[in-house]
């Protein structure tokens, strides 16, 4: 092959990665503006709309926390959304924000090397549960963005003028992996030991034992990194509420500390009395466990990886989960090898075989995708990011004043218009209860079943309550509660809550 049909064929490559990054940032600024906010989006968004408002980096369902352990996405990621959110309003400053997210994704998987991108954009446009991690306000695409960046830092570290620096600046970038996702905390020492054995070709006891120094320094640094930027939020969302808004705030968030907030996401109590899961519960798919084995081994003799074999490997592996916070397991141990298979393909390419890796292995992968794509023209498959012309009408159709909010229902807007329009306390039988109406409506819940608020609120005329009929929630809630219906649609009641009543109480177990 001439250097000139080369070069225009590398120019072409190019031109294709912009196109197609760019169609898949214009489909996630679209499902941003339109696509309803989900049940863990609009509990995540707690944060940042707290950030927003008051600079406090807290939830906001009473009782709410200063880094609240019961909200797993964390990090950069809610600082951004806040920034965003200020400057353009709730409905932009959220499309904004996936889009920056998914062009990091994007960006740092093309940095890491061009097969990696490859792998990356065509799982993000056949895989219905990445798409979904991708257009909603979830932890998981930045956290691996910044470990996909965290593993190029470090693989570059010998080419790099001070590879003590590079190391540094990888751990930097695990730690705010950790910080966004706390689970990812799980594979970066794997992670870490694997990128640095890399920096040394020969099997030897010296190498073995200068790889695991390197990788423990780097785990060790991504972890200090971590603490750091947990108690820098924490710290000053504390000054600030103790000071900036003395007396303000009428139940003001307190800081359960570290501790409890990993302990939280790591351990907690299962369905079988005295045992206690790792979150490893996405196991709970026979062949998730098998195939992360699969995709380690074959990283281990990664001389035989074709671009379509890792294209396989990461579609069946992200299509058999049933649990989105194992990709931040698996998926980087893919684009490792993704990365081994681009520096093998590279050697093949610069000795004799040229025409195997410029002529069969882009037919093979283009023949790959296709195979992936076809089966989501069926009615019965959920699609990954594709282009859909009701939401781009919908994005067309809306106003200005549309821009004030974040995209929810019109059942989930006419509710919350009318509880942001009554004036009172709003309770719900718990923390986890109905925040996309907490977020529509702008109002403060306050969970009955936690002791602060049923110690403060009790003995107030002014309390509402909002539950769902169809729920068997602890405390039971019932119609029993209500002495006046103030709106009701479909299994969804919004009342006064009837006066002298204690407020935990749980309705057809206990007497008042």
């Amino acid at each position: 092959m001439s250097l000139i049909n080369e070069s225009k064929i590398n120019k072409l490559f190019k031109v294709g990665i912009i196109l197609i990054s760019l169609s898949a940032l214009v489909l996630v600024f679209t499902a941003g503006m339109t696509q309803d906010v989900s049940f863990d989006a609009a509990f995540n968004l707690q944060v940042a709309k707290s950030i927003s408002h008051d600079l406090v980096y807290s939830s906001t369902y009473n009782p709410s926390y200063i880094n609240d352990y019961r909200i797993t996405t964390n990090g950069p990621l809610q600082y951004l959304c806040a920034l965003l959110l200020t400057i353009f309003g709730d409905r932009l400053g959220l499309a904004l924000t996936l889009t920056l997210v998914a062009f990091f994704f994007l960006y740092s998987a093309k940095k890491y090397s061009s097969l990696a991108w490859l792998l990356c954009i065509t799982i993000i446009f056949t895989s219905a549960t990445f798409s979904d991690q991708l257009t909603s306000f979830l932890g998981e695409i930045t956290a691996l963005g910044f470990l996909i960046l965290g593993l190029h830092t470090i693989s570059n570290a010998p080419l790099s003028r001070n590879e003590a620096a590079s190391l540094a600046m990888g751990s930097v970038f695990f730690g705010f992996a950790i910080s966004t996702k706390l689970i990812s905390g799980v594979v970066i020492p794997f992670l870490a030991f694997g990128v640095c054995a890399l920096h040394q070709p020969k099997l030897t006891w010296a190498n073995f034992t200068s790889t695991t120094v390197r990788a423990i320094a780097v785990s060790l640094g991504a972890l200090g990194v971590f603490i750091a930027s947990f108690y820098f939020s924490s710290f000053t969302s504390e000054l600030l509420v103790k000071f900036l808004h003395a007396g303000s705030l009428e139940m003001p968030p307190t800081a359960p500390g570290l501790g409890k907030f990993i302990e939280h996401h790591f351990w907690q109590r299962s369905t079988a009395a005295g045992r206690y899961m790792l979150h490893l519960d996405s196991f709970s798919n026979p062949l998730t466990l098998p195939l992360i084995f699969l995709a380690s081994a074959l990283l281990l003799v990664f001389s035989i990886f074709w671009a379509p074999l890792v294209l396989l490997c990461g579609y069946i592996l992200i299509s058999g989960m049933d649990e989105r916070r194992i990709m931040l397991i698996y998926f980087p141990l893919l684009l490792a090898a993704a990365w081994c298979a681009s520096k093998q393909l590279r050697q093949v390419s610069e000795t004799r075989n040229q025409f195997i890796t410029s002529r069969i292995l882009p037919a093979a992968f283009v023949a790959t995708t296709l195979l992936l794509i076809a089966p989501q023209m069926q009615k019965s498959t959920r699609p990954g990011l594709m282009l859909q012309a009701e939401k781009f009408e919908k994005l067309l159709s809306i106003k200005r004043a549309d821009l004030a909010s974040f995209p929810v229902n019109p059942n989930i807007i006419q509710m919350s218009q009318i509880i942001s329009a009554t004036p009172g306390k709003v309770l719900t039988s718990g923390w986890w209860q109905f925040p996309e109406y907490q977020l529509a409506s702008g109002r403060n819940f306050y969970d009955r079943t936690a002791p602060a608020p049923a110690e403060q609120l009790k003995g107030r005329t002014d309390l509402l309550l909002l539950f769902d009929k169809s729920f068997k929630w602890y405390p039971e809630t019932s119609i029993a509660l209500c002495s006046d219906v103030i709106a009701e649609r479909g299994d969804l009641v919004f009342c006064r809550f009837k006066p002298d009543t204690r407020l935990n109480i749980r309705v057809g177990i206990e007497q008042s």
